[in-house]
């Protein structure tokens, strides 16, 4: 048997751990084999990383601290890509990817909607999928999600470009944030908006068009993914209403109107 896959870790921090991983790539390549090199750089980084460098030696990096099977743990993962503080987002795309760590879909703490949320902004962030459930004993309704074709089609896009958050409120009572990423054919965006509340009530989202980052002049339709719900079409100053319950994830593909469409209006 061979080795399709090889994570290099970086448990001893120091000046010379790129070349440690420029070395490694470098006995890969010599075995003649594909191999998907993923190098740990949670605990090497640093104050400031070459991302241009990793991308170079590495086809996907962990950029922060391992996840647990626990909320508090995938929804700091999720800060951390959400702040960007090291513009790694920009680097990512076909070749080289940024690895926020392991779905928990389907194993023990998470609720449902958690790990729709999970699953659905690790598909926007284009992050690498990989499953850390046992799938000889499963829960149907986490499988059918790991199945998910739509959410699956906009991890795969290929255009290879990684979403991004592109406002955040973070107040008292109301602490909620949006993502967008670019998906083909040129137009189509996937957009996921976020209730990071732990508790509470539904929270209200009334956002425009033009507010979730979607800019074509001809207005938009929408479906979301989980419920498969279509909305309508909408011109760019037109509110989108919905509600989201706590540390759920509202994630649709938002496709331009055509001209045939802009009759409806």
């Amino acid at each position: 048997m061979g080795v399709d896959m090889l994570k290099f870790d970086c448990c001893n921090p120091g000046p010379n751990f790129v070349t440690g991983f420029e070395q490694m790539g470098m006995h890969l390549n010599k075995t003649g084999r594909p191999i998907l090199y993923d190098c740990a750089l949670a605990i090497c980084m640093g104050p400031k990383v070459d991302y241009n460098l990793v991308k170079k030696y590495c086809n996907m990096w962990r950029n922060y601290e391992d996840v647990e099977d626990n909320w508090k743990y995938v929804f700091n993962i999720i800060e951390f890509y959400g702040k960007n503080d090291k513009n790694f987002l920009e680097i990512a795309g076909p070749g080289g990817w940024n690895d926020a760590d392991q779905l928990i879909v389907g194993d023990f703490s998470l609720s449902a909607g958690q790990q729709q949320t999970q699953i659905g902004l690790w598909a926007i962030m284009a992050s690498p999928l990989f499953m850390s459930v046992d799938l000889r004993n499963i829960d149907p309704t986490a499988k059918q999600l790991l199945l998910n074709k739509e959410v699956l089609a906009i991890h795969q896009d290929s255009l290879g470009i990684a979403g991004r958050r592109i406002w955040n409120i973070d107040d008292y009572a109301v602490k909620l944030e949006s993502w967008l990423r670019p998906l083909s054919p040129k137009g189509r965006y996937a957009v996921g908006i976020f209730n990071k509340n732990v508790g509470g009530l539904l929270q209200t989202v009334n956002r425009t068009m033009s507010q979730l980052g979607l800019t074509d002049e001809n207005g938009y339709t929408m479906k979301e993914i989980f419920t498969g719900i279509s909305y309508g079409p909408y011109k760019l100053s037109d509110s989108l209403v919905i509600k989201i319950p706590p540390t759920n994830l509202f994630l649709a593909v938002a496709t331009p109107v055509t001209e045939k469409e802009l009759i409806v209006f």
